[in-house]
């Protein structure tokens, strides 16, 4: 069975060269004429060697050949444009009768999708190869694009599915985890030491201590990430070569990202020294989510602190958050109070309204500044170096861009899976929420919606851990036998 290609840009540029070809024959026929026939009659007197009637003759002869040449083209041209007209005439009629028995199998296309469909054949295709200039144009980006797709799919590739997976492990913990000691020197100095025991006191000591906590076993998550990852590296021969090394054994250390796994990757001598690590690395886990489902708590407790948001403006033109050391002024945790906390964290200013600048774009630069890590008690005040805040604000710039490159991979994936399941379109919701958590507008989604949903989901992790076999299978409605 043999197939047929038409390529209609190329058979219309052949009927475009063919018109152009006729009309240099009609020029040329005309100069013929002008500056040899013409004078050739005009001529007075007796040609007696017949010169002037040779060149009479010659000229005719060449008018004639291009007179068959131009017949010749008209021909080409004519049958070339039939060709076409037929093609597409048969191209309309295949694609009707697809798009009518289409029809019976699939839903009408929408208005939106029709416009949309109708945007991309007008601008991407027929206008793209309309006319030689814009179809090369349009080649052309087409190869950049292409040339740049295949780079970035390489670098997205190996460092979801190669080597490179164990250099983003690695440095995403050492972030993450300074990024946690940061938040808990900035959780102790929010504590509101300004004289007697308050509730606001209370609740800033409480998630303080909490994320003490959390940051510590960060950390110890870390150098377990580091360890194990590295050993991961070390296995897997070029880091650049994913084919070579022992890949198994790579992901066999790879897939550890905390102390409890890092615990049951090795054999450390004995069956109960290796039982006793494995329990080990379940507590630091629970106390882990127990810290950060404290400190969660606390933040959302907070929100009933009375504080001073007002507003002023540096020599430097700069607007920062002014409260003359008024750091607490009592706890009411009503919709007023509450709604200031949250419009403030915004980008509010409530003292002469409106949003900031920039309270809707997406900021991948830490926000924190050196006021952020000073401790004020009543009588003094102790601030964290500038240089150790700046490093502080790298990393967390660092951690920030990782985590919106993560969601973005992650919108990616659940756009390109065709089989969507419910915690899919969570994972999802969590993806695109983390993304709008990097703007000023939209960080308390994140922060009062998504946050919680994802602490309920590692409590109820621990909690099934820790149930008996028998009460998880009853509580998921199956037995052993089944009914």
């Amino acid at each position: 069975m043999s197939e047929t290609y038409i390529k209609y840009s190329a058979l219309e540029d052949a009927v475009t060269y063919a018109a152009k070809a006729r009309g240099k024959m009609d020029e040329y026929i005309s100069q013929i004429g002008k500056v040899i026939n013409t004078p050739i009659g005009r001529l007075q007197g007796d040609d007696s060697c017949g010169y002037a009637q040779s060149a009479a003759n010659l000229a005719n002869n060449k008018v004639s050949q291009l007179l068959e040449k131009k017949i010749y083209f008209s021909n080409f041209e004519r049958t070339a444009q039939n060709l076409i007209d037929t093609a597409r005439q048969t191209d309309n009629r295949v694609a009707e009768n697809i798009s009518n028995i289409a029809e019976q199998y699939i839903e009408k296309r929408t208005w939106y999708e029709a416009a949309g469909d109708w945007i991309y054949n007008t601008f991407c295709v027929d206008l793209a190869n309309r006319f030689s200039l814009v179809r090369d144009f349009v080649d052309g980006l087409k190869w950049i694009g292409d040339k740049a797709g295949n780079i970035v799919r390489k670098i997205h590739n190996w460092f979801k599915y190669g080597d490179g997976k164990y250099v983003w492990n690695i440095v995403s913990s050492i972030t993450g985890a300074v990024v946690s000691i940061a938040g808990a020197i900035g959780a102790i100095c929010a504590i509101p030491f300004s004289g007697g025991l308050t509730i606001p006191l209370v609740i800033g000591c409480i998630g303080a201590a909490a994320a003490s906590i959390g940051a510590i076993i960060t950390v110890g998550n870390s150098f377990s990430t580091i360890f194990t990852n590295g050993k991961a590296l070390s296995l897997s021969g070029n880091p650049l070569d994913d084919d070579d090394g022992e890949p198994g054994a790579a992901r066999y250390y790879g897939d550890a990202t905390k102390m409890s796994s890092m615990f049951q990757k090795f054999d450390l001598g004995d069956e109960k020294t290796n039982a006793d690590f494995k329990t080990a690395g379940e507590v630091i886990d629970t106390t882990k989510v127990v810290a950060d489902t404290v400190k969660l708590g606390c933040d959302i407790a907070s929100l009933g602190n009375v504080k001073d948001f007002r507003v002023t403006t540096r020599k430097d033109n700069i607007n920062f958050r002014y409260n003359e050391g008024k750091w607490n002024k009592g706890y009411s945790f009503t919709y007023q109070n509450i709604k200031k906390n949250i419009l403030h964290d915004m980008g509010y200013k409530t003292s002469a309204g409106g949003f900031k600048k920039g309270s809707f774009g997406i900021k991948l630069k830490s926000s924190d500044e050196i006021k952020d890590y000073t401790i004020h008690f009543k009588n003094s005040t102790f601030s964290c170096p500038e240089r150790l805040v700046k490093f502080f604000n790298g990393a967390k710039t660092i951690d920030n861009t990782m985590n919106f490159a993560q969601n973005l991979d992650g919108l990616y994936d659940f756009y390109t899976d065709s089989d969507k399941t419910f915690s899919d379109f969570v994972k999802g919701l969590e993806n695109l929420s983390g993304i709008g958590g990097k703007t000023k507008a939209f960080s308390v989604v994140n922060k009062y919606i998504t946050k919680p949903i994802k602490q309920f989901q590692s409590v109820k992790g621990e909690i099934d851990k820790h149930m008996p076999e028998s009460t998880v299978a009853f509580a998921g409605g199956s037995t052993a036998g089944g009914i």
